[in-house]
């Protein structure tokens, strides 16, 4: 029973983070880990940042907002973390950014967060971001294209392929770039169930040569 009781209480700290939230205060050290060891839970936090060679104002942005990020996480965490103090099982739970792919115009962040109990894991998904490091501001998918409609059918034809019963894009759609992959944040699952979680579609980038931005392929 305390067993069930922790891995409830795991999940319904990692829905917890669907919410919006908008603490805005910490600082993280970008390539440093930041521990939370609070109740039964260790949640471990690991940010990236770009440099000043992008420009100061465009760097400034970016990190600015992979900041704000981690830290809504973690206070999400610190929010949540008291439904375990009930469980003698223990949690351990982390945050994680990771650049995958940086170029003159760009950089594409993804960012991963898991959970477990006694060391089985019970929880995890990712969410992705790419920001131009021109303007300093975080891009749509539909701006990685010369033409935003013609994506459309190739990546809904790629969801329904990879997955049963995925969501619909939506116009803050998360997605990240690798060196050779379009990677789409997707839910799926039955419309009605509360299981619905979060996969990654993954597009090679050759199938959409002809319809990227020149800076994107």
């Amino acid at each position: 029973m305390k067993k069930w009781f922790a891995i409830c209480a795991v999940a319904a700290l990692a829905l917890a983070f669907i919410v919006p939230r908008t603490a805005r205060a910490e600082y993280f050290a970008p390539g440093q880990e930041e521990r939370l060891e609070d109740y039964n839970l260790t949640y471990k936090t690991t940010t990236v940042s770009v440099g000043e060679e992008v420009g100061e104002e465009t760097a400034r942005k970016v990190n600015s907002e992979l900041q704000h990020a981690a830290f809504d996480n973690l206070a999400s965490v610190n929010a949540q973390a008291n439904t375990l103090a009930y469980t003698d099982q223990r949690a351990e739970g982390s945050y994680t950014q990771e650049i995958t792919r940086q170029t003159p115009a760009f950089v594409s962040v993804r960012c991963a967060r898991r959970f477990s109990v006694e060391g089985r894991p019970v929880y995890s998904d990712a969410t992705g971001a790419v920001y131009s490091l021109t303007t300093g501001e975080r891009l749509a998918l539909g701006d990685l294209f010369t033409d935003s409609s013609d994506y459309l059918s190739i990546v809904k034809n790629e969801m329904e392929r990879q997955l049963d019963h995925p969501a619909g894009l939506e116009d803050d759609q998360p997605f990240y770039l690798t060196d050779t992959q379009l990677v789409v944040l997707c839910k799926a699952g039955e419309q009605e169930s509360m299981q619905r979680q979060e996969h990654e579609v993954n597009i090679p980038l050759e199938r959409l040569q002809g319809l990227l931005k020149e800076e994107y392929r």
